[in-house]
């Protein structure tokens, strides 16, 4: 009999829980708001809740859970089971979630950072099947990552390899990253800085519909640029060119680091812009690559995985 586990993967404003039977797909699964500025034992208090739910309903006994698998969108000390950094939520800064979870199931419990758990999710089960050495991003809000290395996650150091987007593009040049430096690959590609690529275009004077659809340049975003993108807007096609370039570009110096030979790109720009997104970056990576004294085969593709990867990485945090 396979043993019952329990996949988290808490976000920002959502955390998705669910109830596993082995390292595969979910046989329930369930989801709650994330607390918003809150101290951390009001989520704690709300994965204790929502975990003793989804045993309920699965007809499970609480002395059956053999393990808790967590992801969160943070840097995580992973041997200590503590949350570092989470900017979007700040109520766990420095924080013991393993410890606070382990004192109310006497079962392991494993915590890691998000895109570590995509990262893992997709090795397994998703689109880098096969493959021994694989790079996970997220082309959404941000940009994130996971290193799989050897057939295994790599965290590095001090727990935190994988913040690809944080990798400069060009030091001192273009818009500040949330992290507070200047010319993070995600303040080029990221969701969160198409506003400011607009604004800067418009204050040399051209012109697009984004700021229409819009109502203010503050409120364009991803969705705001897909929109244009697919009427035919001038700016918003040069803005997805240059951000699929900044992300190609990225794969290119990851490949040329790591030798890897799978990059699987997944998040909401993806989802959103389709082979519009996913093919510029495979030229502008083909570009690069075929110039290459030796240009071995090398793989791009979009995540599999599309819902519920989060708590299934999570789960299978507790097989590794």
């Amino acid at each position: 009999m396979q043993p019952i586990t329990i996949g988290i993967d808490i976000g920002g404003t959502k955390t998705a829980l669910g109830l596993f039977s082995g390292p595969g797909m979910p046989r329930l699964r369930t989801a709650a708001p994330s607390p918003q500025n809150a101290e951390p034992k009001a989520l704690v208090h709300l994965l204790v809740r929502e975990i003793r739910g989804l045993l309920q309903r699965g007809g499970i006994r609480e002395e059956q859970l053999a393990g808790i698998g967590v992801g969160a969108p943070a840097w995580v000390d992973y041997g200590a089971g503590r949350v570092i950094y989470a900017p979007n939520l700040a109520c766990l800064k420095d924080y013991p979630l393993r410890d606070a979870l382990a004192a109310h199931f006497s079962v392991p419990v494993y915590v890691d950072n998000d895109a570590n758990l995509a990262a893992l999710a997709e090795y397994k089960l998703g689109a880098g099947r096969g493959f021994p050495h694989m790079v996970y991003s997220t082309a959404s809000t941000g940009i994130g990552g996971g290193l799989i290395l050897n057939g295994a996650l790599y965290r590095g150091a001090y727990g935190c390899a994988g913040e690809i987007g944080h990798m400069l593009a060009t030091p001192g040049k273009g818009e500040f990253c949330g992290c507070g430096k200047q010319g993070c690959f995600e303040s080029w590609a990221g969701g969160a800085h198409i506003f400011q690529h607009v604004a800067r275009r418009l204050r040399k004077g051209e012109t697009t519909c984004m700021t229409d659809l819009a109502g203010r340049v503050e409120d364009i975003t991803g969705n705001t640029l897909r929109e244009a993108f697919f009427v035919g807007d001038k700016m918003a096609q040069e803005i997805l060119q240059d951000m699929a370039n900044s992300i190609g570009i990225l794969y290119y110096n990851l490949y040329q680091a790591l030798n890897v030979s799978c990059f699987v790109m997944g998040g909401g720009l993806l989802t959103g812009f389709g082979d519009a997104l996913l093919g510029r970056v495979r030229e502008c990576f083909s570009a690069l690559h075929s110039a290459s004294p030796l240009p071995l085969p090398v793989e791009i593709r979009p995540a599999e995985l599309t819902q519920d990867f989060g708590i299934i990485g999570a789960n299978l945090l507790l097989y590794q």
